[in-house]
């Protein structure tokens, strides 16, 4: 592990008789106001002198405190000072509390251990004979490692980047080498009681963060002669507070005995990583220390009061003496797996974490590769043998190696032609274990990239109804998503898609603030649109407005009732393909929001699906110019009745369930964008008759149902098109 610690030590001897005031100035966490403040304290300095400060604020927050106190000669080379024997101020770390310290004034304070600093001592101590001290003012030995790795990547689950802690050591010697480096000649036999605070900040990057706002029961502790003060946590940042009491010590003492509160020792817990990680990304956690040892708090008569030391790791301005070999830090990472997907043409490479599954891990990025085609084959799965012998691969199998699955294909059987008929259409499906996977299995197949994505409830339909056209215009995928929060596979459907805009359709009951919140980071602009109104048809109102915004006024609307959902949904194909709005209705009311909607839009011409039982005549009579209501018996012959008066010519349909909205839903801008009608069907053979005639009689050469089994039955399907007995896999 790198590591570069920049130490700055400020050594401070009180005199206690002299009690000027020193005054303490507060500052912001911004270093421009520590910088600029700084900057008004020197500016009147001559150039040697702002040289030689050479102020390290990329590196540490330092201020300047001011002083009055008078020098002597030999202490002069510790102090910032304009010449002679008066003093600028001294140096101290931005953090550090000296509100206790404003009875004193001090004799000397330095910023002694910084690299280009350390340099300008070299022939004090040559003059001083202590040399071979000096060689030890450099920069504390200090450790960061996980797991028992610190120079390289550790690599792990999730789940065991929690169960782990971070284990720091820092060897503080240079603080000590320092003390016995300026204090020459100093023989007092004066002993004291101090007080050490030691500080450790650890920094986090996007991708990691702590599991609480208080881990003070993740660390442990190592020299048990440290005691845990106080823990905060905030944002990306933990600062640790340790402090520890050193009994009876003069100079000869600290030259004489080593003192272990020159070895901070301890294990930090409490990290995670966060939704946002990426497989194959490292995050580097940063760390420095800080404090100060005193005895103002243990004696009543300071002799040595204040020592005070910093470090801290940074790229930005790096002092130009130090050594960029040490960094203190520890880089971690996602264990993770490589799955090789091979179709027969193509491979594609996707990270999984190891022990989990493609749809579980956390990396909303990558995710299962499209369904293959092959002419003439019918996809059916992945395995992880080429003939198909092995073991079936899905999204929701665990992985813990890397591995290679391949594309299995099953040739398409074509019936033999009839004399009834001269071909029998081609069954397909797209569909996922539930309403949301089926949407998403929707975007996946047809939809390499989409700028933009309409998410919707999942559950229920009367916002989403009018949803179909916008999406089509758009050319956007619709996604639907629970109510209260983010469902995953939805956020790593809009990652997949590299979409820029997210929109959402319908009102806070439909889908709540907390879910746009959730979708902010995959919107380019941070700013999810959400259109709605007060109710169903408030948000028809503003879906047509923002359609007839696309496409410039056509005076044509589409009219359906609001109250039921099988006609929005099958006219949603016809009106997606040519960009009207959908505008929902009572049964026997125009709602005065739609009314005001006509008349803005000038929509002089409509269309109506359903029957007179969904939209009344009395409805149709305010209605502008009616060209054509489009009408069956039943749900089911009226999406026959829209298909044969707008899709004459298709001899391919989707096949979606009258009984439930959300599949659809989903298919309609597809629809629309492959000029094919969406036929309903029911789970009850009896109710398709119509349905399966219309089929023949129109010689459909392929039929997709949506939806699973649950909906829409395979025998179900294969009787749409007479293959009950003659489809084989």
């Amino acid at each position: 592990m790198n590591k570069m610690i920049k130490k700055s030590a400020i050594y401070v001897m009180a005199m206690t008789m002299i009690m000027t005031a020193l005054p303490v100035v507060s500052f912001a966490n911004e270093s421009d106001d520590i910088l600029s403040y700084n900057k008004s304290i020197l500016d009147d300095k001559d150039d040697v002198i702002k040289n030689g400060y050479d102020i390290k604020n990329d590196w540490i927050k330092l201020k300047i405190v001011k002083s009055n106190a008078p020098l002597g000669l030999n202490n002069m080379w510790q102090f910032l000072d304009e010449g002679g024997n008066d003093p600028i101020g001294f140096l101290v770390p931005e953090k550090l509390d000296l509100s206790r310290l404003d009875g004193f004034s001090y004799q000397a304070g330095s910023l002694g251990i910084t690299g280009s600093e350390v340099e300008k001592f070299k022939d004090y101590a040559k003059q001083a004979k202590k040399t071979e001290t000096y060689k030890k003012v450099k920069y504390p030995e200090s450790d960061m490692s996980i797991g028992g790795e610190s120079k390289g990547v550790y690599r792990s689950t999730t789940d065991d980047l929690l169960k782990n802690k971070i284990d720091v050591k820092s060897d503080l010697s240079p603080f000590k080498a320092w003390e016995e480096f300026a204090y020459v000649g100093d023989t007092s036999p004066n002993k004291t009681n101090f007080c050490g605070e030691t500080y450790l900040t650890l920094e986090l990057p996007e991708g990691l963060s702590y599991t609480s706002s208080d881990i003070k029961n993740s660390i442990e502790i190592k020299n048990k002669n440290y005691e845990i003060e106080s823990v905060t946590v905030k944002g990306k940042e933990a600062t640790i507070k340790l402090v520890k009491k050193i009994l009876g010590h003069n100079i000869t003492d600290f030259e004489r005995e080593p003192d272990d509160f020159l070895d901070v020792d301890l294990s930090v817990g409490g990290i995670k990583y966060e939704s946002s990680a990426i497989l194959g990304k490292t995050y580097t956690i940063k760390g420095y220390i800080y404090g100060l040892m005193d005895n103002y708090k243990e004696d009543p008569n300071p002799t040595r009061a204040v020592n005070v030391f910093a470090t801290r790791q940074s790229d930005i301005g790096k002092d130009k003496g130090s050594d960029l070999g040490h960094i203190m830090s520890i880089t971690v990472g996602i264990k993770s797996n490589t799955i090789t997907f091979k179709d027969g043409n193509d491979e594609k490479k996707v990270l999984v974490e190891t022990g989990k599954s493609v749809d579980d891990d956390i990396d909303k990025t990558q995710s299962m590769p499209r369904n293959p085609s092959k002419d003439g084959y019918t996809f059916v799965g992945w395995n992880t043998k080429e003939d198909g012998t092995g073991t079936t691969f899905t999204g929701k199998t665990t992985v813990n190696k890397d591995i290679t699955v391949y594309a299995i294909y099953e040739k398409n059987i074509v019936p033999r032609p009839r004399p009834d008929r001269p071909y029998t259409p081609v069954p397909g499906r797209v569909d996922g274990d539930d309403r949301i996977e089926t949407a998403i299995k929707i975007s996946r197949k047809y939809y390499d990239k989409a700028n933009t994505v309409i998410v919707v409830r999942h559950d229920l339909f009367p916002d989403s109804m009018t949803a179909s056209v916008l999406a089509r215009l758009k050319d956007a995928p619709i996604l639907l998503n629970p109510t209260a929060k983010l469902d995953p596979r939805v956020g790593k459907e809009i990652t997949r898609l590299g979409a820029k805009e997210v929109i959402i359709v319908g009102g806070e009951n439909s889908v709540s603030e907390r879910v746009r919140e959730e979708l902010k980071p995959y919107d380019a602009d941070k700013n999810v649109e959400r259109i709605s109104g007060h109710d169903r048809y408030s948000t028809s109102e503003m879906v047509a407005r923002r359609v007839v915004g696309i496409t410039g006024k056509k005076n044509v609307g589409v009219v359906a009732s609001g109250e039921l959902f099988p006609d929005a949904l099958a006219v949603g194909t016809f009106a997606s393909r040519d960009g009207y709005p959908i505008l929902l209705v009572k049964k026997n009311t125009v709602p005065v929001q739609i009314a005001r909607t006509i008349k803005d839009l000038n929509i002089n011409k409509t269309y109506i699906a359903g029957g007179v039982n969904t939209i009344s005549k009395s409805t149709e009579a305010k209605l502008p110019s009616v060209i054509e209501r489009m009408a069956g018996q039943t749900r089911y012959d009226t999406a026959l009745a829209i298909a044969r008066s707008k899709f004459a010519n298709s001899k391919e349909a989707f096949v979606a369930s009258g009984e439930e909205f959300a599949d659809a839903l989903a298919i309609s801008p597809i629809s629309g964008m492959y000029n094919r009608p969406t036929l309903l069907v029911s789970s009850n053979h009896n109710r398709n008759k119509t349905v399966k005639k219309y089929i023949r009689d129109n010689n459909m050469t392929y039929i997709i149902a949506v939806g699973g089994q649950r909906y829409i039955p395979n025998s179900v399907l294969y009787d749409l098109v007479n293959l009950t007995n003659l489809f084989v896999k």
